[in-house]
């Protein structure tokens, strides 16, 4: 007989029961931590272990006995991965399902929209030839709701292309103030007005221009300011810093209010997580999500600090050159 089959499946050579015993050992740890509920692993466990006991006659280090519990522990191993391949099995279509609802969803609503936003200008026209400046406020409420759900929708689609690894940005040369939060600014000061909040910005870098995709990074820099203005107290300023490294440009965003929890920067960026920050609603916990994925694909970052009842800060990382 060759070296290569003197030893058994687990690598272990007949006659050598304590190296097996702890091999066993080991391996019903390493059972323990796989990721299955844990009852039923641990249901699989007590079954196999049971039925080593019951072979006692044969002695507990004897040749049999090892061949036994090899048999078993080989079994209760295929019982856990047929397990886990159903658990990832159902997650499989889970996640099908979700995007195909997603894609659906976001299509429909898509063009309900878009007649929506014919109409609404249609409106506009025949207000102003009526001037009716008393409607005409109600028709610029409208029309700012409908934007705001194209660009959540197209947000929506983005998140899931990037979760498919799809999703190729267009870069090109753009100024992170002129062409983005200048802009935002401009966009936000009726949000701003109505709780008499300023932007306060401070442009220490002496580089603004990246290599990046300027809808994507339109859409991180929206989530963050208007989070900022939703979250941020009345009377408070939002503070955004614009610095740099040899490397990185780097823009904080920084909001004040006496309701901010302990924690709250943990987990802030997983899937559907969301706080509750004083009377306001929470939010869909998304927005956060997709800001760091569409940063991930520009080779950046975006970390959160806070101080308990007084501010939070968001601090984004976006490389020179991609």
């Amino acid at each position: 007989m060759s070296k290569n089959n003197s030893k058994n499946q687990s690598g272990i050579a007949p006659g050598n029961p304590d190296a097996y015993r702890n091999l066993f050992e080991q391996s019903l740890e390493l059972l323990k931590k796989k990721y299955v509920p844990s009852e039923r692993v641990l249901d699989l466990i007590n079954e196999y272990t049971g039925k080593i006991s019951k072979n006692h006659d044969y002695g507990h280090d004897s040749e049999f006995s090892m061949k036994v519990k090899s048999s078993l522990l080989l079994a209760a191993l295929e019982n856990i991965m047929a397990v886990q391949q159903s658990v990832q099995d159902e997650l499989i279509k889970v996640k099908k399902g979700y995007e195909e609802v997603l894609s659906l969803i976001t299509h429909e609503f898509k063009n309900l929209l878009t007649t929506a936003h014919g109409y609404n200008n249609l409106l506009q026209k025949q207000l102003n030839q009526e001037k009716r400046s008393d409607l005409l406020t109600i028709q610029k409420s409208i029309e700012r709701i409908i934007i705001k759900l194209f660009r959540m929708i197209d947000a929506l689609l983005k998140m899931s292309l990037s979760e498919k690894h799809i999703l190729m940005p267009d870069l090109r040369l753009i100024d992170i103030d002129k062409d983005i939060i200048s802009t935002l600014e401009s966009e936000l000061s009726t949000d701003l007005s109505s709780k008499t909040m300023q932007i306060k910005k401070k442009i220490k870098s002496n580089r603004t221009m990246i290599l990046a995709d300027e809808q994507l990074i339109e859409i991180v820099m929206r989530n963050l300011l208007e989070n900022a203005v939703k979250y941020g107290e009345q009377n408070t300023d939002i503070e955004i810093v614009v610095e740099n490294t040899a490397k990185d440009l780097i823009v904080s965003i920084k909001n004040y209010g006496s309701y901010i929890p302990d924690n709250i920067c943990d987990g802030i960026f997983e899937k559907f997580k969301t706080v509750k920050l004083g009377t306001i609603n929470e939010g869909t916990g998304i927005g956060l999500y997709n800001v760091k994925n569409l940063l991930r694909i520009h080779n950046g970052d975006i970390t959160c600090t806070s101080a308990t009842g007084n501010w939070i800060k968001f601090v984004i990382k976006i490389p020179f050159e991609t």
